[in-house]
């Protein structure tokens, strides 16, 4: 648990638009509550993926993604993320901290993953939070059952994202 903290604590850390800190955090631990967020979980990707483009369910398919989301219960904890929709920035300033989350993870060498169900407004009944707060993510995290594979295979070299002054302005 003092590593989860430290991971949250990491995404307080983080900076946001107009500094309103807008992320809220609900960590679950308990079996149940981490089944029906499952059930839930998976009940709305299905829905969502009937009405998703054949495109993307084909990358799916090949990239091994599945309406199975065992990770949600067999992760020791779940971080739901949400933000106040009514702060100036929200979304991005959410999506910041979870980022700063990943990172502060993988450094506590936890297994963590971003994941956001087709529809996640359930979790604000579920989880009786405030719906002005908008479900973003859940970030299941726990020790990896296998090492992490080297996500730099997959990645673009640098020369193809940073440039300097490669358009230049005109005058």
């Amino acid at each position: 648990m003092k590593k989860l903290m430290r991971v949250i604590e990491a995404a307080r850390l983080s900076p946001s638009g107009a500094n309103r800190q807008p992320l809220v955090v609900v960590v679950v631990d308990d079996l149940c509550l981490k089944a029906s967020i499952r059930n839930n979980c998976e009940q709305a990707d299905k829905a969502w993926w009937r009405k998703a483009p054949a495109w993307f369910r084909r990358w799916a398919k090949d990239e091994g993604i599945s309406l199975d989301k065992e990770f949600l219960t067999s992760a020791p904890y779940l971080v739901c993320v949400f933000g106040d929709s009514g702060a100036p920035y929200w979304l991005g300033s959410v999506w910041i901290s979870i980022g700063y989350m990943t990172l502060a993870a993988t450094e506590e060498k936890l297994g963590c993953l971003t994941y956001t169900p087709g529809d996640p407004r359930f979790l604000n009944s579920l989880l009786r939070v405030p719906a002005r707060l908008r479900p973003v993510a859940i970030l299941p995290v726990g020790y990896a059952a296998e090492p992490p594979r080297d996500v730099r295979v997959r990645r673009k070299p640098l020369s193809d994202l940073a440039f300097l002054n490669r358009y230049g302005c005109a005058l």
